[in-house]
């Protein structure tokens, strides 16, 4: 019989299995986790005291933003572009250095894990939605939902996280309230449909959730299919997930779906 209990036990067997920790110089960890880039590389974090009194600091050296200006985007060019991406690691708690590119959170040993998490979470979403935003993209597919869901009369919610069965937090883009016999939505975005890497870790997030929510919930992924065409295993992958796929495409069909 399947139960919470067990999945967030699989769950951290796994992150334990998976994850390497070496100190590489003195206050400097370098932390290997499980989850990997499109380049399929293991993303790296770095945990240091950058003075003996100062916080300990979690960050990402800068590996995101630069692996994207090697792609051509260079966010720190464009104010809108860093408009977006600070509002995107603010719902993380996330800050950005400017002169380094460094994704980074000040934390503590006992909120390491949780703040670890949040990190990742933040590396896969910011490479996830400006992958596909090269000088030639009309918008930000992230901006792309939100307007349809206001034009449409959606009463949905920007952000909304939640504790899931592993003790971790998981973060949604959107949330569209339910009442009695209407299931809650829940819903992520899929800027790169090509994106395999992201769009596994958001199926993470939405079993550890779906494990440990109370109330009957719906859980969506709207993805962006505009300029390039869906992937049948990325489908696949969510659908035997049980979460509803919606190729922005089509998202007019599932107007009056996501309107009650």
């Amino acid at each position: 019989m399947l139960s919470a209990k067990e999945l967030a036990s699989t769950y951290i067997q796994w992150l334990t299995e998976n994850i390497e920790f070496n100190d590489i110089e003195e206050n400097v960890v370098r932390i290997d986790t499980p989850f990997y880039d499109r380049h399929n590389d293991s993303l790296i974090l770095y945990a240091m005291k950058r003075t003996p009194s100062g916080p300990l600091v979690l960050t990402d050296s800068g590996y995101t933003l630069d692996d994207l200006e090697a792609d051509g985007i260079f966010i720190n060019r464009s104010k809108r572009k860093k408009a977006v991406l600070f509002e995107s690691l603010n719902s993380y708690g996330i800050k950005l250095h400017e002169d380094t590119n460094e994704l980074y959170i000040n934390t503590s040993k006992s909120d390491f894990p949780q703040d670890k998490h949040r990190l990742l979470q933040a590396m896969l979403f910011v490479n996830d939605m400006f992958l596909t935003s090269k000088p030639n993209a009309k918008s930000f597919f992230l901006e792309d939902v939100e307007e349809y869901l206001v034009q449409n009369n959606i009463r949905a919610m920007k952000g909304a996280s939640f504790v899931g069965s592993s003790g971790m937090i998981h973060k949604f883009e959107f949330s569209i309230a339910g009442i009695k016999d209407i299931p809650d939505k829940l819903i992520k975005i899929l800027s790169s449909p090509k994106n395999s890497t992201y769009a596994k870790a958001l199926v993470t997030d939405v079993e550890q959730t779906r494990s440990a929510i109370k109330r009957p919930t719906v859980f969506y992924t709207f993805i962006n299919d505009t300029e390039i065409e869906l992937e049948e295993s990325t489908i696949n992958l969510l659908e035997q997930a049980d979460i509803v796929t919606i190729p922005f495409k089509m998202r007019e069909e599932f107007t009056a779906e996501l309107s009650k």
